[in-house]
Order: C-alpha cells, then structure tokens, then sequence
C-alpha cells in the first residue's frame, strides 16, 4: 500500500499549494492510484516561511512545501513557449445548458512546467469568452489575508515540547528523513513539524526535482490571465475551510502517506510524479478515473502481488471520501449555482482528480439532468 498511498500525499501537497499559498499539489490517490497520494507541493504566493525545530543556521524552506513560491504576478509574466505548450491536448469538457449558459469545465493540476506555458488556446479562449472564472480557491486572496496566515503558523508546529514522533512512527521518520537527505534536505531539523507539514515538504522535494511548480499550475495562470482582464473570480471552497480540511487529516493517514515515500526509491517517486504530470498533458482520463477508483486501485494492487490488506482499503476509502468526495458534492453544487445566476459564459477550473468516477463532478453533474460534451483531447 506504500505505492498507492504515495500518490495521495502528492495530491494533497498540491492542494495544500494551491488553496492555502503554503504548500503542494493534487495528484491524490484518486489522481495516481496510490493510497492517498501525497499532495501536490508548491509554496504559491503568502507561503509562510518553515522555522527548523533544533538549529537556527538551517536554510529556511517553505511552509508545509510544495512547489516553489508562486504569485499572480509571476505567473502572468511567465515566458510564452508555443511551441512546446501547442503540443498538450489537456482535457477539457463543455456544458451547454437550454437557457443558453454554457460552462468550461478544465481538470487542473495545480504544478505544471515552465513550458507548457501558454496554455493551450481550448483553455484560454474560453477563459478570454467568459464571464467569470471558478477555481477551487483564489490564492491571491490569501497575500492580506494575516488572521488565515497566523492560524496556519500554529496548524504547522506542536506545543509544549511535542513532536512529530509522538504521533508518526518513529522509523517512519527515520525512513522520511533518509528519503529526503537524497535531495539533500534534513528533515530532523522539522521534527516539531506537524505530519501535514512533512508530507507537505517531501511533495516538494519531488516537485522541484520534476521541474514543476504551481507558478506555472493551471488555476494559477487562469486566476492571473482573469484579474488582467477584470474578469469575476469565484471560490467553490474558502482558504480556511481547506485548511482546516487538510489539518484534519488523522495522524493513521498522514502515516500512511509519510510512509510512501519510504518504500520506494527516489527514482520511483519521482517516476510516480512525472506519470501523473504527463498523463494531464495527453488528456488521459482514463489515468485519473482509474487513480480515483478503489475497486480499480485493489486489482492492480493484486496483478502486482501486494494484495491491500483492510487497513489500507479503509484509509484509502477515508482519505477520498473526505479529499475528494465529499468536497465533489459541494463543487457541483456551486457550479449549478452559478449556472443558475444569470451568467452566461463560465470556466470552471479545479484539481483533475474531483472529476472522474462515479463520485465525480462529470458524473455527478450528468444525474442533474446537465450534458456533458468531451471537447479536448479531440476524439
């Protein structure tokens, strides 16, 4: 289960990133198939700096991590490479309704590389029609937004001489810290950390190894390319409802995702990541419906000959349901919301993982009575 719960801690280190300013990606259990895949790294904009819990000479690192600091700022000013960009066919689906609204809906992952930048002309065309753009949440809200940064200084770290391996296994730690020392990071420096933090940290590690980084993550240049243009910019989630999302996560499961990256060598995680990253540039649903699906996720575990024992199934099962599912219901509820309100042209951009399956936005959509049109990659 080690494998599959690696791709959850990198989904939700780039959730982290991409919601909070602080730390990674989304590639979720549901997005590679692991058990909840780490998140997704990437330190965007209001990243608070990690303070190193035993020396004070540490090099500073970015809160839980993720990918490198990003901004609105920087990602508008990135370098076009048309070139390369023109060669994605990402996907992209469309919703027309009868009373003339039609929606854009873009699988994002929130850490892309330098060149895919532009966009592809299907998601920035779209975005150039609409009336408002809808991304899981608007990062640059969180650059003043001091009383949600300070709650999360104090989400990072224990109080009162705890640490970390009083709630993660110590040889869980050991192993981490002998993972991370290969990218030539020390994390015995962080054992005050909280394990959100940890999973957060090695996210970004991989990450930056990759190349990747959330100034280049699709929400990041959509939320940019809209506040050029004046456009509306709507939250489906608040920055503080994630957080308290993510710091909630039980320490069984933050283990668990830790733990992932202590089975495998660096070559593998880093191979796990660049799998996800190229399955979104080629528009393969297929990748991410089956990383989300459990029954999918058992098999495969079986054809390999490392059979999930119950205690995986059901951490997998409880980090979906509450990474994914359940916050699925409530994207798909705002996204009728706004169809209903009076606007006419609408993208809508989050996490490629809240998609797919039954459980997912497409689907759940579709038993709304909407239909959805498949309209890139072309069939």
């Amino acid at each position: 289960m080690k494998k599959r719960i690696i791709s959850a801690a990198i989904c939700l280190s780039m959730c982290l990133a991409a919601i909070t300013g602080c730390a990674g990606e989304e590639s979720s259990a549901a997005a590679t198939g692991t058990v909840p895949p780490a998140a997704t790294s990437s330190s965007e904009p209001g990243s608070v700096t990690e303070k190193p819990s035993e020396t004070t000479d540490a090099p500073e690192t970015t809160a839980p991590s993720g990918e490198e600091t990003a901004s609105p700022e920087t990602t508008s000013s990135a370098p076009d490479a048309p070139e390369e960009a023109s060669k994605l066919t990402p996907l992209v689906y469309e919703i027309t309704t009868e009373d003339g609204v039609k929606v854009t809906l873009v699988p994002a992952m929130h850490t892309l590389k330098e060149d895919c930048v532009p966009l592809p002309a299907v998601i920035t065309d779209a975005l150039d029609e609409a009336d408002l753009l809808a991304v899981e949440c608007n990062v640059s809200n969180t650059l003043t937004n001091y009383a949600l940064q300070l709650k999360q200084i104090k989400l990072m770290y224990y109080e009162d001489g705890d640490n970390i391996e009083n709630h993660i296994d110590p040889e869980v730690c050991k192993k981490a810290t002998e993972f991370a020392n290969e990218f030539g990071t020390n994390l015995s420096l962080f054992k005050t950390s909280r394990p959100w933090v940890w999973v957060s940290l090695l996210e970004n590690l991989v990450v930056t190894e990759l190349g990747l980084s959330s100034d280049y993550g699709v929400d990041n240049l959509l939320t940019a390319r809209a506040q050029e243009a004046g456009k509306e910019i709507y939250e489906l989630e608040s920055a503080e409802d994630q957080l308290n999302m993510f710091t909630g996560i039980p320490d069984k499961v933050m283990e668990a995702l830790i733990s992932g990256y202590t089975v495998q060598t660096k070559d593998q995680v880093i191979k796990e990541m660049e799998s996800t990253f190229e399955a979104w540039c080629r528009g393969d649903s297929a990748y991410f419906e089956d990383g989300a699906d459990i029954e999918k996720i058992k098999q495969k575990a079986e054809k390999m000959g490392s059979p999930m024992t119950e205690e995986e199934v059901s951490l997998l099962e409880s980090y979906n349901k509450v990474m994914l599912f359940d916050r699925n219901i409530g994207m798909k509820d705002g996204i009728i919301k706004l169809m209903k309100s009076g606007k006419k042209n609408i993208v809508v951009s989050v996490g490629s993982s809240h998609f797919f399956t039954e459980k997912g936005i497409l689907k759940l959509l579709e038993k709304e009575g909407y239909t959805v049109k498949k309209v890139s990659p072309a069939e």
